[in-house]
């Protein structure tokens, strides 16, 4: 039993082993490759099978195998286009071409080496090539005209239309690509087409626009890969043609002068037809473009002129017209004019030509003001005076107006007039002529003059403070324009005063015996060039005692008794004493009542004004500070002097203060070249400046205005203060007038008077 066993163990260890070894030993799979060479197209764009004959791989040993691509050369720039898959027939594998994961060029590689590999996935592998070539595409080549070249003749060429002249261009692929055409042709022209994709050549617009008596096409193949090929050329005559207008008198260079009127005629173009079939149409344009507002051209080829030729207008003095010229078939090579203008001397002008100025007297020489336009270039201007005036003349070159020697319109004299006629002439003789009127304006260039050196003035010690003593006076030679003659006195001395007027007035009570002298100053209220002073004079003071009144005396005398007889008038028949007397007592009575009441209407009608005047004057010496001289009837003895009211003592003396000093006025203002006026009279002008206005102010109106209205409110407020000072000044001269004249003496203590006499009985009647 153990033998036995031992036995089968090792027959079971040899089978193990023989089993082991067999193992080891494996057959290497057999790859057959009958095509190693394949082609393609360039241009293929559909999906092939490349391999006619199909690759196939075998095992010895029955195992499966499998057959992919192991690597390929070059891989751009379609390295992907060429997998290796199953054959569609079902045996073996095939190479495939896959067009859509890449693009084949030719020009970058014209051949494929692919390593195709077998295994059976064992670890045995074979390996072999297959190199796929490409095959470029093929260009379209012509066969209709064969040589390249072609004559073709077209008769009565002005009867066809659209559609004819049919001539056919062929060409072959020999790739089976499409062909398609293109052509050019010399002259060029737009009325022939060539079928883009039948090569046909056709009219493709009524032949009657055909001028050219020749045409060569050059036409041109492609099929899409390669590039076209070509000209194939066809050279057509045509016959019976349209023929061309003729231009004979273009491309030439003509001058027009300058201020030529508008609608001139310039130039004519001359241009024939042959067998036209319609009129000669003329399309112009113009180099610059704006030469057109110059001229125009006609439907006959007449060149004339829109407006009047300017040669400083330096933009169209040379223009250039360009002709295209048609019989509404055929067009006439562009022909062209080129227009001169040349120059002509023009006259200068004035502005402004008729102008004023106003200046004030004295050496005058006004800027230049005129402002000459000569549309003339490189122009030189002579001024020149042709009025006979012997006080102005005019400078050569700037035309500046000046005085021959100094202006004096003086005495008295506002303003003067001159007129002035003046010339400008350019370097060719011509001329044009202008004027202005020159107002002279008074300048306050005369001091004012005392009428005497010395002024004599007097007073007495009873004279009140205030009162006018005397006036000084002064002359001034220059007018009352802007106040060139308006005077005003000053002067403060110890007794007196001088008011603005001239008026002496005493302001301190003085002593008999003294005099005392005091400068007396007067002054202009001119505004140009400014107040003027005159030389000051002396007033002399003196003081006289008070005079004596005369002594109101009242004399009372005793009557005297006298005795007369009495002569009884009555006859002594007493019977007829009071009935006699009746008839004319009564009318007597009746008389005496109409004369009583006459009287007592007169009274009340005569005498109530007095009365009421009178109680006035009694209320208004009741409030009065002054005493007053009261002349009583003295109820004294009769032949006894009266009693003599005794003298006052002197009055104190009082002080007046100064009179006030005129005020200092600021510079008149000059507002925008005309003189404000504050002390002005019915008849005074204004002036303007003392130059004209700028010529400047004039053209830039927008600008000037600005400025003007905020010059005017400056001045107008300069203006303004003036008169307010001038105001202020008066008042104060009012003031003190009636202050000194409001002022007395203190009174002196009141005398012992009689008792008051009785009221007059004219005021007690009522």
């Amino acid at each position: 039993m153990t033998m036995m066993t031992s036995k089968h163990v090792l027959c079971g260890l040899v089978w193990l082993l023989s089993c082991d070894f067999l193992s080891f030993v494996h057959s290497t799979p057999t790859l057959t490759i009958q095509e190693v060479v394949l082609a393609v197209k360039e241009r293929e764009s559909r999906q092939l099978e490349l391999t006619t004959l199909p690759i196939t791989c075998t095992d010895p040993d029955g195992d499966t195998v499998r057959v992919y691509r192991q690597s390929i050369h070059p891989t751009n720039p379609c390295g992907n286009c060429f997998p290796i898959w199953p054959c569609s027939s079902g045996t073996g594998y095939c190479v495939m071409y896959t067009p859509s994961v890449g693009t084949l060029n030719y020009l970058v590689a014209t051949q494929y080496t692919l390593v195709v590999a077998c295994t059976d996935d064992k670890g045995e592998e074979v390996a072999g090539t297959v190199d796929v070539r490409l095959e470029p595409n093929t260009p379209p080549a012509f066969t209709n005209p064969p040589t390249g070249y072609a004559s073709y003749s077209v008769s009565s060429t002005k009867t066809k239309v659209i559609g004819d002249l049919k001539y056919d261009v062929n060409a072959n692929d020999t790739d089976g690509d499409g062909i398609f055409y293109t052509m050019t042709s010399s002259p060029a022209s737009n009325r022939f087409e060539i079928g883009y994709g039948s090569g046909i050549i056709r009219a493709a617009a009524d032949l009657r626009f055909q001028c050219d008596p020749s045409v060569t096409f050059s036409v041109y193949a492609s099929d899409q890969f390669n590039p076209s090929v070509g000209p194939s050329v066809i050279t057509t005559t045509f016959s019976g043609i349209n023929q061309r207008p003729v231009v004979t008198n273009l491309n030439t260079t003509v001058k027009v002068a300058e201020l030529t009127a508008a609608r001139a005629l310039v130039y004519a173009a001359v241009v024939t037809d042959a067998d036209k079939y319609n009129d000669i149409f003329y399309t112009v344009r113009a180099s610059p473009e704006e030469g057109l507002d110059y001229y125009a051209v006609d439907t006959n080829g007449k060149v004339t002129t829109r407006k009047i030729l300017d040669y400083e207008y330096t933009p169209l003095r040379t223009v250039t017209l360009y002709f295209d010229i048609s019989d509404g078939f055929c067009k006439v090579p562009t022909s062209w004019l080129t227009i001169q203008i040349t120059d002509v001397n023009e006259p200068p002008k004035i502005f402004p030509n008729d102008i004023e100025i106003t200046v004030y007297e004295g050496f005058i020489n006004t800027d230049p003001f005129w402002k000459v336009v000569d549309p003339d270039e490189n122009e030189y201007h002579k001024w020149s005076r042709t009025s006979s005036s012997g006080d102005f003349d005019v400078d050569d070159d700037t035309g500046s107006i000046f005085s021959k020697e100094e202006i004096d319109i003086d005495p008295k004299v506002k303003s003067k007039i001159y007129n002035l006629k003046v010339r400008v002439t350019d370097k060719g003789g011509l001329t044009t002529d202008g004027q202005v009127k020159i107002t002279v304006l008074d300048k306050n260039d005369n001091e004012p003059i005392f009428d005497k050196a010395v002024f004599d003035v007097s007073a007495n010690e009873c004279t009140k403070l205030g009162t006018i003593l005397s006036k000084v006076t002064a002359t001034d030679r220059d007018s009352s324009f802007q106040g060139n003659d308006r005077l005003f006195y000053s002067a403060t001395g110890r007794y007196i005063s001088i008011l603005s007027d001239g008026s002496v007035v005493l302001t301190s009570q003085c002593t008999a015996g003294i005099n005392d002298d005091t400068l007396a100053h007067v002054t202009d209220q001119g505004q140009y060039p400014g107040p003027l002073s005159g030389v000051p004079a002396t007033v002399t003071f003196s003081c006289s005692p008070c005079p004596t009144p005369p002594v109101k005396t009242t004399t009372t005398t005793t009557p005297t008794t006298s005795t007369t007889a009495t002569v009884t008038i009555f006859a002594s028949n007493t019977k007829k004493g009071f009935l006699d007397n009746l008839a004319w007592l009564v009318p007597a009575i009746l008389l005496g009542i109409a004369l009583l009441s006459t009287l007592l209407y007169l009274l009340w009608r005569y005498c109530s004004a007095a009365c009421t005047r009178c109680r006035l004057r009694r209320e208004m010496l009741k409030k009065s500070p002054k005493s007053r001289n009261v002349n009583v009837k003295s109820n004294v003895k009769p032949n006894v002097k009266p009693n003599v009211k005794p003298k006052p003592p002197a009055p104190k003396k009082k002080e007046l203060p100064p009179p006030p000093e005129p005020p200092q006025l600021p510079e008149e203002p000059f507002l925008f070249g005309f003189w404000k006026e504050t002390y002005t009279d019915r008849n005074q002008i204004i002036p303007p400046s003392r130059t004209a206005l700028p010529a400047s102010v004039a053209k830039d109106d927008e600008v000037a205005a600005i400025v003007l209205k905020e010059e005017i409110a400056e001045k107008e407020a300069i203006a303004k203060e003036r008169q307010e000072k001038i105001a202020k000044y008066e008042k104060e001269v009012d003031d003190y007038k009636k202050k000194i004249n409001g002022v007395e003496t203190e009174p002196a203590p009141k005398p012992q008077t009689p008792p008051k006499p009785p009221k007059r009985k004219v005021c007690n009647i009522l």
